[in-house]
């Protein structure tokens, strides 16, 4: 397998983002199945993040369905998705929202490195999920889950968002018949370059 990384010029894509953002995409060539080009990129990931340490964490936030149904289904969209059979309930921070008539529940989830793979593979299948990571602990989780389930069709705000506080985004993109998957990390200058030394510059 074929793994390269570009440095993102901002300007060309058709979304209006700040123009100071840093974009790194990091692509791996993908042959037969899915599963080696998913290991591959987890352990981009990985060896990316675990340099760090405790530094720069991993978070999942994703959102169910709107229901009119009762809570005990709704809970149970998340608990019982069989592709969330890796996250464990301890994990994750369960919100409740309502929306007009509806109700939605949404989750934000810490992410083990040694779950990656499985967390990688849930993202590019999902449109309402996303994932990034932290560097300060004492980014508020309650107002990020609001913005992301008000939000969380726009990607040009989410990421505008992320930059103006120095959360770092990853877009996980590759599905049906791409023949490539991608990590492309937004962010801020200074955090990039920490992971990406003079490329982010």
């Amino acid at each position: 397998m074929i793994i390269s990384f570009v440095k993102e010029d901002v300007n060309a894509y058709k979304y209006n983002l700040p123009p100071s953002m840093c974009i790194i995409s990091a692509t791996v060539e993908r042959k037969g199945d899915w599963q080696n080009a998913l290991q591959l990129a987890a352990d981009v990931l990985r060896s990316k993040l675990e340099p760090f340490g405790e530094k720069w964490k991993l978070f999942l936030w994703l959102k169910t369905d709107s229901y009119t149904s009762s809570r005990f289904r709704r809970n149970k969209h998340i608990w019982n998705n069989q592709n969330l059979k890796w996250l464990r309930k301890d994990q994750c921070i369960l919100h409740s929202h309502k929306d007009n008539d509806e109700e939605f529940y949404s989750a934000t989830a810490s992410v083990d490195k040694t779950q990656l793979e499985s967390c990688l593979d849930f993202v590019r299948t999902n449109k309402e999920s996303f994932l990034f990571a932290l560097n300060d602990e004492n980014k508020d989780m309650d107002i990020l889950d609001s913005f992301l389930s008000e939000n969380c069709s726009d990607f040009e705000k989410i990421v505008s968002f992320f930059f103006e506080r120095n959360i770092l985004f990853i877009r996980v993109f590759g599905n049906f018949d791409d023949k490539e998957l991608s990590l492309d990390f937004f962010g801020q200058e200074q955090s990039l370059s920490e992971m990406f030394g003079d490329m982010a510059k």
